[in-house]
């Protein structure tokens, strides 16, 4: 019997769903009005398991392509509308936060964290992050500190327990605040060859200059590096950009246009770059570079370069109205539009 044909088998009396309706959410409909082994691919077998758990109310997830996890994610809502608890099993911190009203930690069987998905996943990518020597330890005490029910939940999670005390939460709010996360460290880090010139430190900062490497969505923050120079150099410029994981460029900017750059640094100088700025990008990780360009004779070239210098995480946000990587948009309004009269 084809792996095919046992799906299909499983499902029909666990779902009750019938076989028409298998072959339409699947995607398969063949000619001769049934399903044949050949039609189906390790995909498509996959959404068939799916409609018959999410039809049985089992534990549903996403599985195919991204147009057949949106269709996934559309029934687990209606299932939840319903009243039905859906569990959702997934290393994907965004789409926990968005998709999930509660969330558990668990790491070789024992609970780590529990409360809103916001909370758990912070202290999921600390987990993630943390130096090696120092797992074991940090794994103890997130352990002990849900065993005491200390996480906070930033909202009331629908379904979780409402007798958490006021003040487990007030005396754990600054988990949600900026912060500096010792295991979030760059391990990518590319240093083009220096020609007289060193980059030092890059990194992120509040106005009051603590460090941090994981922020909000909204706040301002600052990249700042500091710059040696060992011999004296023309044209100075001085750079910063913000990467995606997979090395996409998001965002840029430089100290200076090309005929407005400083004229001329000399030797010994030791100058400190600040670049500040407003975080508008999603739940997420990221690398910025950091670099210095110059005039050597007349033509303008990096100094010193830092690609994927520092790398820092946004926390991610249930409240979060824009889509895609960036926020763009400052405001959103919805008006009845006035009614247009025509006559012939």
């Amino acid at each position: 019997m084809s792996s095919v044909s046992k799906a299909h088998r499983a499902i029909t009396p666990a779902g009750d769903a019938s076989k028409r309706e298998i072959r339409r959410y699947v995607g398969v409909e063949s000619a001769c009005g049934f399903w044949s082994r050949f039609d189906a691919g390790s995909g498509r077998q996959q959404r068939a398991w799916f409609l018959g758990a999410s039809r049985s109310r089992g534990n549903p997830r996403a599985v195919g392509d991204e147009a057949f996890q949106r269709k996934c994610f559309e029934r687990i809502d209606r299932l939840r509308e319903g009243g039905c608890t859906a569990l959702f099993v997934s290393h994907a911190a965004t789409t926990v936060v968005e998709l999930c009203d509660r969330a558990i930690l668990l790491d070789r069987g024992d609970l780590l964290a529990d409360g809103s998905p916001k909370a758990v996943i912070s202290r999921y990518q600390r987990m993630l992050y943390a130096p090696q020597e120092r797992l074991a330890e940090l794994r103890d005490q997130m352990k002990r500190e849900c065993a005491e029910g200390e996480l906070v939940a930033q909202e009331s999670p629908v379904g979780s327990p409402s007798s958490r005390s006021a003040s487990v939460a007030s005396r754990n709010e600054s988990s949600y605040e900026a912060h500096f996360d010792e295991g979030l460290r760059s391990q990518s880090e590319v240093v083009y060859q220096r020609q007289g010139v060193t980059i030092i430190d890059p990194h992120l900062e509040l106005s009051d200059g603590t460090r941090v490497n994981v922020i909000n969505a909204g706040k301002v923050y600052v990249y700042t590096y500091d710059v040696e120079f060992d011999q004296g150099v023309a044209g100075a410029r001085f750079g910063m950009m913000i990467k995606t994981l997979t090395g996409v460029e998001i965002a840029g900017a430089v100290s200076a246009l090309v005929n407005e750059a400083v004229e001329w640094i000399d030797a010994g100088t030791h100058l400190t770059i600040r670049f500040e700025f407003t975080c508008a990008l999603a739940g997420g990780t990221y690398f910025m570079n950091a670099g210095v360009l110059g005039r050597l004779g007349e033509e303008e070239t990096y100094l010193d370069r830092r690609i994927d210098a520092f790398m820092f995480r946004v926390m991610s946000s249930v409240t979060r109205l824009s889509t895609g990587l960036v926020d763009l948009v400052d405001n959103v309004n919805v008006s009845v539009a006035s009614s247009i009269q025509v006559t012939s």
